[in-house]
Parts: structure tokens; C-alpha cells; sequence
């Protein structure tokens, strides 16, 4: 072989390997600190890789044959060298000198993204007939401004994200749990349109098949359909929240003819069109009983322990580090002889 011919060689397995790259390295794990960090840039194909949290993207260019490739006018380093102190990333025993000279920046594709992050009860165990307030934050967590609905509701157990899909395609397009004429108007407001969120068949345009299968399940609700003991506590409408944004959404809870049990207190958001990620619309806090009035410790009986808890926070108001929410019967946001008196009406009795 002529000493002309070996340049050539090494400029054609040059172009082969940068041609190949993308498949090669793709399913790459670490070695001598060089790993394939898996995750591709959003819109382009290179590979991305990193040394000592430096990304460095490889562009796969067959007719790179220079030292350097340049993306958004960064350099990166595609210098062929037997003797180079990457890994295993060869060509015809050739190793690749992967070492950015600078930082490529990630592209991050603009999503849609609203969350409930936070639900909290102003109490874990009420009386039967009274009321308690629900706190439900949600948040902005994508990139664009926002309207959706927020619903909080009661159970003994959770529905599922799967469950609340199926039942929208049944013809509760507002998402609050029921299936009603609310929900046959909204349809009607839209049809002959392609509005995804009144399309509950999916075929494309909100038509009279949309409508007659709303019309067959009026009068539905998720938690009978789903043999879940539970119900709606309300559903507000967060208007025009900004990325990144939050805020606080206050629901009355009256407990007038709800079994007495333990309940999960939760809220969903509905989706937002476009929006991917909607594992963070649902979120759940912890029981909440509903007992008779007294049981202040929420064992379905009135007792000498819950005369002695009542005790414990007698005199105090929200602000006092002795304040107990469940030993305030009476909601007037402090535990005086009123709630004492209440707790003597129903001492002894049991659910």
C-alpha cells in the first residue's frame, strides 16, 4: 500500500464511522467515564454524551472530515486517535477523543403541564352534618397560560386517571364526576367543531354520536359506576394561570348525609389540550373520618379519650401550639365550653 492511499483510508473510515454513529452509540453504557446519557436532544438526531457533565452532542455528519464539527458555534472535538482516552468507541481499531470544548445547550420543547400538588382538610375527622373547608393548590407547570377545572372529592378509595378517561368518553366532558344535561349542552354548544374535549368517541368531529352517547348515560355518576363509596365536593375553574404559577383553591365540605367511614380526600384537574404529562392532575391526602359528633379521635365512640383530648386543647384558638382542628365541634375556631358541651350530648353513644 502506497503511503498516499493511508490518508484516504483513514478519511474513509472516518466517514463510515461518523455515518454509523448514531446506531453505535446509541445503546452505549459507561465506560472510562464516557457514558451515553440516553437522552436525545428534542428535534435533532445526534447522540448525546457526556464527560465529567459536559454534553457534547456528535453530529452525524459523513462529510465532517475536519477536527471539528460546529453546532450553534460550538466546537466539539471529532479527532480520530489511536491513542485517544475515550472508551470502547472504535473503528478499525481507531479510538474517538470525545472532549467538548464547550457546553451545547439543551433544547427544551415548550409543553403543556398543570399539576395539583397539595390538598389538605382542615380536619381528619369530623361529625356527621357539620362542615370543613378542603385547601386544594395547583400550579402552572408548563408553558403556557392555562384554564382547566379543578374537582375535589371523597372516597374510600382513589379513582384512578383510567377511570376518569372512561367515564369522560361516557359523556361527562366537564369531568366532574356526574353525567348530566350540563354535560349534553356543553356537547351540543360544540357540535359540527373537531374541540377534542366534546369528542368523547374520538371520531374526529363532535356529532350526533357524541350526543347519544351522552344522552344514554345521563344521570350516571363515576363513584356508583365504580362501586366507590364517595362524591363530588366541589369543582371551581381556575381561569388564566401563568407558567409556573399556583394558587390556592378553597372547597366547603358538608358532611349532611355522608355515610359514616373513612374517606381519601382528593382533587383532580382536568387535562389541558396538548398536555402530556398527566400523572401530577390527581392528587390524594389522608383519611378522613366521618364519626359522630364528639368522636374527636375518630374510634366510632365518644369517650373518656376524647374528654381528655378535649381537655388537652381547651382554650386554645388555630394559633396556640395546643390547638387541636377536631375538638373544635362547633367551628368558631377556638375549643371552649361550647364544644364541651357538644362532646356531653352524644358521651357513651357509638356509630
Amino acid at each position: 500500500m502506497t503511503s498516499g492511499s493511508k490518508p484516504k483510508r483513514i478519511v474513509l473510515c472516518l466517514i463510515l464511522f461518523f455515518t454509523a454513529l448514531g446506531i453505535t452509540l446509541a445503546n452505549a453504557t459507561t465506560e472510562d467515564n464516557y457514558k451515553n446519557d440516553t437522552i436525545l436532544l428534542p428535534r435533532t438526531c445526534e447522540t448525546t454524551l457526556t464527560e465529567n457533565g459536559y454534553k457534547a452532542n456528535i453530529i452525524i455528519n459523513p462529510y465532517t472530515t475536519g477536527t471539528y464539527a460546529k453546532e450553534s458555534n460550538f466546537n466539539l472535538d471529532l479527532t480520530i486517535n489511536p491513542q485517544g482516552i475515550g472508551g470502547a468507541f472504535t473503528e478499525n481499531n481507531y479510538k474517538l477523543d470525545l472532549i467538548p470544548e464547550n457546553t451545547l445547550p439543551d433544547i427544551r420543547v415548550p409543553a403543556h403541564d398543570v399539576a395539583v400538588t397539595n390538598v389538605t382538610p382542615s380536619k381528619t375527622v369530623i361529625g356527621q352534618g357539620y362542615s370543613m373547608y378542603i385547601n386544594v393548590t395547583v400550579e402552572n407547570q408548563g408553558d403556557f397560560t392555562e384554564t382547566f377545572n379543578v374537582t375535589a372529592y371523597y372516597g374510600n378509595v382513589t379513582i384512578t386517571p383510567a377511570q376518569w378517561d372512561t367515564f369522560w368518553s361516557m359523556g361527562d366532558v366537564n369531568e366532574d364526576g356526574y353525567i348530566n344535561m350540563t354535560d349534553y349542552n356543553l356537547i351540543a354548544d360544540h357540535f359540527g367543531t373537531t374541540d377534542p374535549q366534546y369528542d368523547i368517541n374520538e371520531s374526529g368531529l363532535v356529532d350526533m354520536d357524541d350526543l347519544l352517547i351522552c344522552a344514554i348515560n345521563q344521570g350516571l355518576d363515576i363513584w356508583t359506576y365504580f362501586n366507590i363509596l364517595g362524591g363530588s365536593i366541589g369543582r371551581q375553574t381556575v381561569i388564566d394561570l401563568s407558567p409556573r404559577d399556583s394558587t390556592t383553591l378553597v372547597f366547603l365540605w358538608d358532611t349532611t348525609g355522608i355515610l359514616y367511614g373513612n374517606y381519601t380526600v382528593s382533587a383532580r384537574a382536568t387535562e389541558v389540550i396538548g398536555e402530556i404529562n398527566i400523572t401530577n392532575n390527581v392528587y390524594s391526602d389522608g383519611w378522613v373520618v366521618v364519626t359522630i359528633l364528639g368522636d374527636v379521635n375518630g374510634d366510632y365512640i365518644v369517650d373518656g379519650s376524647d374528654l381528655s383530648d378535649l381537655n388537652k386543647a381547651y382554650g386554645s384558638t388555630p394559633n396556640k401550639p395546643n390547638w387541636n382542628p377536631n375538638c373544635d365541634l362547633n367551628d368558631d375556631y377556638k375549643v371552649d365550653a361550647s364544644d364541651l358541651f357538644e362532646l356531653s350530648k352524644n358521651y357513651g353513644k357509638t356509630v
